[in-house]
């Protein structure tokens, strides 16, 4: 062994190939992916322009308003404002059938909206039942 130089396991540069160099033919490229007759999704909407009148004309179709018709209807109106308020009475045109039902539809809701109350209940209950099948495995 004392002449020959030792070889390594990987190839020397003069053992590559010559690779082949690739070449696109850009023209078919773009005649392929980029066609002249393809929009890529870019719409054209024909519709018809917002109906608005440019017209200063138009502006002024309003009736100026008048302080002393004002006046006048208020007065007509009473001194006082009206205010809504919301009552607590029962309204009288619901006939009794309607009335029930609206009564029971309101205590449905309101136990519904209870979840405080029910979430309480339902603890009781689940310690309760956890408590009867210990017994019942004893």
């Amino acid at each position: 062994m004392g002449d020959q130089p030792l070889k390594g396991i990987l190839k020397s540069s003069s053992d590559l190939k010559e690779t082949k160099e690739t070449h696109f033919d850009e023209m078919n490229v773009l005649a392929t992916h980029h066609p002249a007759d393809k929009d890529y999704g870019h719409m054209k909407i024909d519709e018809p322009k917002t109906p608005y009148r440019y017209d200063e004309d138009d502006m002024d179709c309003t009736p100026a308003l008048d302080s002393d018709d004002l006046e006048k209807r208020l007065q007509e109106k009473g001194s006082a404002p009206t205010m809504c308020v919301p009552s607590d009475e029962q309204p009288s045109h619901l006939s009794p059938e309607q009335q029930e039902k609206k009564n029971k539809f309101e205590a449905t809701r309101k136990r519904h909206y209870n979840m405080k109350a029910e979430m309480q209940r339902s603890r009781e209950l689940i310690k309760k039942e956890l408590a009867d099948d210990d017994d019942d495995d004893e």
